[in-house]
């Protein structure tokens, strides 16, 4: 008897096959067991992608690539304590301990190192779909002068502009 129930890429364990199904063998399992986007399978929510069996070719690199960044800079930024009073004012984060120091001082560093990435001869993505074409539509005005009804959907306004609840509250110096 078979592991695994296999329907074109889609597996599902054969305790949980049997639990759904009760079949007994395994071809009436495979049987049971379609893709999920037959809406046949009530076993949907426990269905995996097997990436193996897939019947297109994915750009996607099936196994983890190391990336070698380039090095940038080769010691560490510093940064001095009135630029990190203004961070903390900022973004409500308080950066007092030395493990928030090296975060920040982490992210620092691969920020530097994306920047500085090569992305000379790499074409702009429009969509993650690889075999799906984006029909992008051309930017026409179909209806204009529509600012009161824009405006009646906020719950403030104040003269003609939207009026925003608070966000970052400035730390208490």
């Amino acid at each position: 008897m078979n592991k695994n129930c296999i329907s074109a890429s889609w597996r599902c364990d054969e305790r949980t096959a049997r639990q759904v199904c009760s079949a007994d063998d395994s071809d009436k399992m495979a049987d049971c067991c379609k893709r999920p986007e037959d809406f046949q399978c009530p076993i949907n929510k426990t269905a995996k992608l097997d990436f193996k069996e897939l019947r297109y070719a994915t750009k996607v690199p099936q196994t983890p690539v190391d990336t070698v960044f380039p090095e940038t800079t080769a010691n560490r930024v510093e940064i001095d304590a009135k630029t990190i009073q203004l961070l903390e004012r900022l973004s409500l984060v308080n950066l007092d301990s030395e493990q928030a120091l090296a975060t920040l001082n982490s992210s620092i560093q691969f920020a530097d190192k994306i920047a500085h990435i090569n992305t000379e001869n790499v074409r702009p993505l429009y969509t993650v779909l690889e075999n799906q074409q984006l029909q992008l539509r051309n930017d026409e005005v179909k209806e204009g002068d529509c600012r009161v009804e824009l405006l009646r959907n906020a719950k403030v306004t104040d003269e003609d502009y939207y009026v925003s609840p608070p966000g970052n509250i400035p730390l208490e110096q």
